[in-house]
């Protein structure tokens, strides 16, 4: 999710405009699956299917714990319905959804296109912070592109 859209990009370099491959950066990163899925056949239901198993094993690893030596807490203040704010300390990953089922993702609407097969229910929160997927390997940079512009380590809280 993007405060820009694909017909809106914001202020873009004509250079960038006139490279092909840097114009294809563009393009939202929930159009990138809808056309992934339409070119290599992956049908919603194979969809939702994954995006289940995958919630399913990231709840089981929470609740084993295996998370918890990659997270630092962080104090923040939530503020209510009423408006009553509170200090909570945020210790997990508030984005895995034990109780996805199949039936609920099935309901859900396309989130990028009218006749897609991309939902919310597919996507890692993660992607409204970073499109970790797209940043490639530092020697894949190095042998296609031969610049490195991010090198993805960690993700770490503002302090």
């Amino acid at each position: 999710m993007s405060l820009r859209s694909a017909g809106n990009p914001g202020d873009i370099s004509s250079s960038m405009m006139d490279n092909s491959k840097a114009r294809d950066c563009l393009i939202p990163m929930g159009i990138t699956s809808e056309n992934v899925a339409e070119k290599f056949g992956v049908s919603r239901k194979k969809q939702d299917a994954f995006a289940l198993a995958s919630q399913q094993k990231a709840a089981k690893a929470q609740q084993m714990g295996l998370f918890k030596a990659e997270i630092v807490p962080v104090k923040t203040t939530v503020v209510d319905n009423q408006g009553n704010r509170k200090t909570v300390t945020v210790h997990q990953d508030e984005g895995i959804r034990p109780s996805t089922t199949l039936e609920g993702l099935a309901k859900l609407k396309p989130a990028f296109k009218e006749d897609g097969s991309t939902t919310a229910g597919q996507l890692c929160s993660l992607i409204r912070v970073v499109p970790v997927d797209y940043l490639p390997c530092k020697r894949t940079c190095y042998r296609q592109i031969q610049v490195l512009i991010a090198l993805f380590q960690q993700v770490m809280p503002a302090r």
